[in-house]
């Protein structure tokens, strides 16, 4: 559920968001997170089924916000190549990304 949510809130981020608030409006009407909440939300029913936790999504929308929000170095520096690039390998990537990455 954190990576349905990540994306679109990192993009969400990047279009200058900083209300916690407004994330999920945001997200779902700037960066066309609909599918990503849907599959968050099937995915949710199962993990409740297996784990017996009680978790809503708001649980995981505050992870994957306070994720993206740590990582923002590390999401900007891979937006910039992806602009000049389209696409990315997996190696690419990590080059790029690792020295921004916050533990």
């Amino acid at each position: 559920m954190i990576i349905s949510f990540a994306g679109p809130f990192a993009e969400a981020i990047a279009k200058g968001s900083q209300s916690r608030r407004d994330k999920r409006w945001n997200a779902l009407f700037s960066s066309g997170a609909a599918e990503d909440y849907r599959q968050a939300e099937a995915v949710l029913a199962d993990y409740k089924e297996a784990s017996k936790r009680r978790y809503g999504l708001r649980h995981f929308e505050e992870l994957a916000w306070d994720l993206a929000l740590k990582q923002r170095s590390a999401i900007g520096a891979l937006a910039s190549s992806l602009q000049n690039q389209l696409s990315l390998e997996y190696d690419q990537a990590y080059e790029i990304a690792s020295p921004l990455l916050k533990p």
